[in-house]
C-alpha cells in the first residue's frame, strides 16, 4: 500500500460530481513538490501509507494509527498555492 491523496476534486464539499482529471491533475502537482521539497517526508509519508489531504494552500497528513487525527503541514501548504491549470492572473499571491 502507498500514500493516499485526496483533494477537493475527488471528495467535492458542495454536492457536485468528482473531477477526476483536475484531482489526479492536482495531486501528482502537490506530490512532486513534497517529493522535490522534502524528499524525507515523501519517503515517511509514502512509507507510512499516510493519508494526505491537499488544496490550494492546504497540505495535512493522517496516519493509520491515528486515524481522524490530521497533521498540517504549513510549510507545504505555503508552496501548494496555486492550480496547475491556472492562469498567471488566477494564481494566489
Amino acid at each position: 500500500m502507498a500514500l493516499e491523496v485526496h483533494t477537493e476534486w475527488d471528495t467535492p464539499i458542495d454536492g457536485s460530481a468528482p473531477d477526476l482529471a483536475k484531482h489526479e491533475a492536482f495531486a501528482d502537482f502537490a506530490l512532486s513538490l513534497i517529493r522535490h521539497e522534502s524528499p524525507w517526508l515523501y519517503r515517511f509519508l509514502n512509507g507510512a501509507n499516510a493519508q494526505v489531504l491537499v488544496g490550494v494552500g492546504i497540505c495535512a497528513f493522517s496516519m493509520p494509527a491515528t486515524p481522524g487525527i490530521w497533521f498540517e503541514l504549513d510549510q507545504m501548504a505555503e508552496q501548494i498555492n496555486l492550480l496547475p491549470w491556472a492562469e498567471p492572473h488566477e494564481v494566489r499571491h
